[in-house]
C-alpha cells in the first residue's frame, strides 16, 4: 500500500478488524531514497512519489514470500526509467479518447472521495497530474 498515514489507516480499517494483530513495516520516502545508490541511482524528486507507489502496489503475497531488500528498490527504479524512455506511437484519436476516459475515471474517484469525506489517494492525484501532462503533449 502506498499513500499517507491518513488514507493507509482508512485502507487498514476497511481490510482488517480492529482487535486484529497486524505487523506493519514502514518505508518512508527517505528511506527509499536511502535504498537508492546515490552513485548510479540517486531517485530524483519526480521518480520517488511514482517509486513509492509502485513499491506499494506489489501484491501482499509477493513481499510476504520473498521481502523487499534494497536491491529490489533499485531493480524497481531501473525498470521504471527504462520505461520512462520507451516511446510508443499511436493514432492521436485513440490516443486522445483513451485519456478522455481516464479522466473521467479519475473525476469519478476524486468525487467519491470527496463526498465519503476522505483525501484523494496520493495515486490517483499522480495520475491525474500525468493524464494533464499527456494531454497537453497530444495536443
Amino acid at each position: 500500500m502506498f499513500g499517507t498515514r491518513e488514507e493507509l489507516c482508512h485502507e487498514l480499517e476497511r481490510m482488517f478488524t480492529p482487535d486484529e494483530p497486524l505487523l506493519l513495516l514502514v518505508w518512508t520516502p527517505g528511506s527509499v531514497e536511502a535504498a537508492c545508490d546515490p552513485e548510479e541511482e540517486r531517485v530524483s524528486d519526480e521518480e520517488l512519489p511514482a517509486l513509492m507507489a509502485a513499491l506499494g502496489d506489489i501484491p501482499m503475497d509477493t513481499y510476504q514470500e520473498a521481502g523487499l531488500t534494497r536491491e529490489d528498490v533499485r531493480r524497481l527504479l531501473r525498470s521504471m526509467r527504462v520505461a520512462s524512455r520507451r516511446q510508443v506511437t499511436v493514432p492521436a484519436a485513440l490516443l486522445n479518447r483513451v485519456i478522455d476516459w481516464a479522466v473521467r475515471e479519475v473525476t469519478a474517484r476524486e468525487s467519491q472521495c470527496f463526498e465519503a469525506g476522505q483525501p484523494v489517494p496520493c495515486s490517483v492525484a499522480l495520475l491525474g497530474e500525468d493524464l494533464r501532462t499527456l494531454k497537453a503533449r497530444a495536443a
